[in-house]
């Protein structure tokens, strides 16, 4: 996949979904251009470290504490303080083309 870095901030970078736990919005193997020197405005995609893992979440402030929404229905909402929260802005999401290059199959 091609890339004009020249679209990205300095110092963003691309990320390889690793899984589907944010499907529908975000699927295993999508690209994502992180941007981690970018603050994170309400209703913005972030990247958070969540144990061992890092989650794709809706980022939602609220007073000093940040509500993380998940993609799925059946995932509860994380709650961290904004003070000291590692968040890392998504500014787009690029998906591979599926084999044989038609998006629409």
């Amino acid at each position: 996949m091609w890339f004009d870095a020249a679209l990205a901030p300095p110092g963003a970078f691309l990320w390889r979904m690793p899984s589907d736990q944010a499907h529908p919005r975000v699927e295993r193997g999508d690209l994502l251009l992180v941007c981690p020197h970018e603050p994170c405005a309400p209703g913005d995609l972030v990247v958070v470290p969540v144990g061992e893992d890092f989650e794709v979440r809706r980022f939602e402030p609220r007073g000093g504490e940040a509500r993380l929404h998940a993609m799925r229905p059946d995932q509860p909402p994380l709650r961290r303080p904004l003070e000291g929260l590692h968040a890392l802005a998504v500014r787009a999401i690029l998906r591979p083309l599926p084999p044989g290059g038609s998006p629409r199959g």
